[in-house]
């Protein structure tokens, strides 16, 4: 069985002519036969660049810093209802990411680079205010550090040396501290 490359002698698909078919086809044999070269200078444009972006699930947070937390993730991905294609629910598992099967990664919320005991992504706190990692919730007396629930975008970057940085950017839960309320005048309900 042989293959000849077609030449079009006029053109198809509304404004595209002979020379513009004729350069598609040119275009996508040379993409062809230089795939690896182009796999390879993609791969090397991407150093310490995003290389995947995905959904993930929060599941714990352990302190490493005033309002700063290493989080361990897994990745989701949304399924949608039939016609409408509304998101009815997130679905842990495989999806075509270099982290199938895989969990519990360590991963930092950038945001919280900018967090110090006196405030929270450069803004000043109030006395009696604090701050809890990403999808946590405060119990009266505390934030909780198992069980999260925040959703986030997960971005996975390489730095130079080939190490995988997991991170993401979200704002953190606050807790004020609200003051005893005084009953309005005249004892109203």
């Amino acid at each position: 069985m042989s293959f000849q490359r077609p030449i079009f002698n006029k053109g198809i698909f509304g404004r595209a002519n002979a020379t513009v078919v004729n350069g598609w086809t040119d275009s996508a044999e040379i993409v062809s036969q230089n795939a690896d070269g182009i796999a390879w200078a993609s791969s090397q444009v991407v150093t310490g660049r995003i290389v995947e972006t995905w959904l993930a699930k929060v599941l714990t947070a352990i302190p490493i810093g005033t309002y700063r937390w290493k989080y361990t993730f897994e990745p989701f991905s949304i399924s949608l209802n039939g016609t409408d294609a509304v998101p009815t629910q997130l679905i842990a598992g495989t999806f075509g990411s270099t982290l199938d099967g895989q969990h519990h990664h360590h991963a930092f919320n950038i945001r919280e680079l900018r967090n110090n005991p006196g405030e929270i992504d450069g803004t000043p706190l109030n006395i009696g205010t604090t701050i809890g990692p990403v999808g946590s919730t405060y119990n009266g007396s505390a934030w909780l550090l198992g069980g999260l629930s925040g959703y986030v975008h997960m971005h996975l970057e390489y730095d130079s040396a080939g190490r995988s940085l997991y991170w993401f950017d979200c704002p953190n839960p606050v807790q004020c501290e609200v003051a005893p309320q005084e009953p309005p005048p005249g004892g109203g309900e």
